[in-house]
């Protein structure tokens, strides 16, 4: 009978009752709940308002940082349904100085400056985010053990390593006769990682001083059935300790021999075939160690002179070029004749910088002068993973279900096929959208109503899965989505 009846309370015993999307008459309450949400990014880059019932902003709530997350709290007293989070993305901007001296001639003098960018490692986990067994990667933190009776339990809690003291993974359990157990964490939600190009695993623990096996599995093992994946031996002290491995010192230890499928791995597993006690924190896999690299550094210095003599000479040009990234595009131009400014440009590593000089003589005593300042590049993603760090907005959100659905995000290069996948709070998967072929650059995905109609009133997580024809993934980070019917 409801909404097209207004309703008494308590309604009859047997009464049919349903709202499905109508909402009945007014006026309407809502009861608004306190709750404590964590962003992963700092807080400094955060704003958050309680929005007015039209979506103006009302009330600016305080942002702290909780083990260097973004953290507020929403609460009934805002009076709010709607809350708005602004989160500023920092961004690199070139360095220049322009100086200008009179009365000199200008002279390129290119200097070579060998710099050294620092080992890169891309985290799988740090544990801050505790209350959710999801990861960096999209995957989840587990525990297993066998069905003999051994037991294993585990999740985040406060108190993390030297690197990220906000949090950790923390898990123990018994064994039973002949049995097993142990820790594990999904490489990706679904599918598989590619890991060719990092060297090594890296992660900090602590424990009981038993030890060990971390192994990495892949897909050649599970679909032959095998379980002899690449491992390595370790001990678990008292205290947090440092243990780094490289992919190469991985190795098997029994059974038939296996290629190890680099560019195919699913699980870190942490096996303890014992009973233990361990923690683990700063999950990542390594690439390079430090290596050279060069900047270019050009300097226009001058001498004071009064007097050209030019006979008939080609121009002379000097074009040092370095390619390095991330990198932002900037030009400077000047023309000058007769006496020409002192120029200093001075690029950062992170940088590409071009300078060219070119003499032109035209007479005795007068000389033109041109000097080109360029700046340019792109920004180079991970290899292998053109949406890793990318946090898709979907809108509206909380969605009705019906209507289309809008996702922005970013692609670094082209992709054969573009998908939302869409999970359960349980991280259940509910829908793989295909949503066909895409090229680089700032994109705006539309989800068909029809494919998203049959999902009920709840929350998501979603992401978008990019395929390319070498069988390759890649996954951006998950996102919340709230749908209400």
């Amino acid at each position: 009978q409801y909404p097209n009846t207004p309703l008494s309370f308590p309604p009859a015993i047997g009464l049919n009752i349903t709202s499905r999307d109508q909402w009945g008459i007014s006026p309407s309450r809502l009861e608004g709940i306190p709750a404590s949400i964590i962003l992963p990014i700092q807080s400094s880059y955060v704003r958050v308002w309680a929005l007015s019932s039209t979506g103006a902003r009302v009330t600016e709530l305080a942002v702290t940082s909780s083990g260097g997350f973004a953290q507020f709290s929403i609460a009934p007293s805002y009076g709010a349904m709607w809350y708005e989070v602004q989160v500023t993305n920092p961004s690199y901007s070139p360095t220049m100085t322009k100086t200008q001296t009179p009365d000199w001639t200008a002279t390129a003098t290119p200097t070579i400056t060998p710099t050294t960018q620092p080992p890169h490692y891309d985290l799988v986990d740090n544990c801050e985010n505790i209350g959710t067994n999801l990861n960096l990667w999209s995957g989840y933190w587990y525990t297993y053990t066998d069905a003999l009776g051994s037991t294993s339990i585990g999740g985040k809690r406060a108190g993390g390593g030297p690197e990220t003291p906000g949090g950790c993974y923390y898990a123990s359990g018994t064994i039973a006769a002949a049995g097993y157990n142990g820790i594990g964490t999904n490489l990706e939600a679904s599918g598989y990682a590619d890991l060719t190009q990092y060297q090594g695993l890296r992660f900090f623990t602590k424990g009981d001083g038993k030890t060990y096996t971390v192994k990495i599995t892949t897909k050649s093992f599970i679909d032959a059935g095998a379980y002899n994946e690449y491992q390595f031996t370790f001990t678990a002290p008292a205290v947090w300790t440092y243990i780094e491995i490289p992919l190469t010192s991985f190795t098997q230890g029994w059974g038939t021999a296996m290629p190890f499928d680099y560019n195919q791995a699913k699980d870190i597993q942490w096996v303890a075939d014992k009973s233990y006690s361990l923690y683990l924190d700063d999950v990542a896999f390594y690439r390079d160690a430090a290596t050279p690299t060069q900047s270019a550094t050009p300097v226009s210095t001058g001498t004071p002179t009064s007097t050209y003599t030019y006979t008939s000479t080609p121009p002379a040009t000097f074009t040092p070029t370095d390619y390095q990234s991330p990198t932002i595009s900037a030009t400077v131009t000047q023309t000058m004749t007769g006496t020409p400014p002192t120029q200093t440009f001075t690029p950062t590593y992170t940088y590409t910088a071009s300078f060219t000089m070119t003499f032109t003589p035209i007479a005795a005593d007068t000389a033109t002068i041109t000097a080109t300042l360029t700046e340019a590049a792109t920004q180079t993603p991970r290899p292998g993973a053109d949406l890793a760090g990318v946090v898709p907005v979907s809108f509206p959100n909380p969605y009705s279900g019906q209507g289309q659905l809008g996702i922005k995000y970013s692609l670094s290069k082209p992709a054969d096929k573009i998908s939302v996948v869409v999970y359960t709070g349980s991280f259940r998967l509910v829908r793989d959208i295909d949503l066909g072929p895409a090229i680089a650059g700032d994109k705006i995905a539309t989800v068909p109503g029809a494919s998203l109609e049959k999902l009920s009133t709840g929350i998501y997580y979603y992401c978008i899965k990019a395929g390319y024809s070498d069988g390759k993934q890649a996954r951006s980070r998950p996102a919340v989505m709230v749908i209400i019917k």
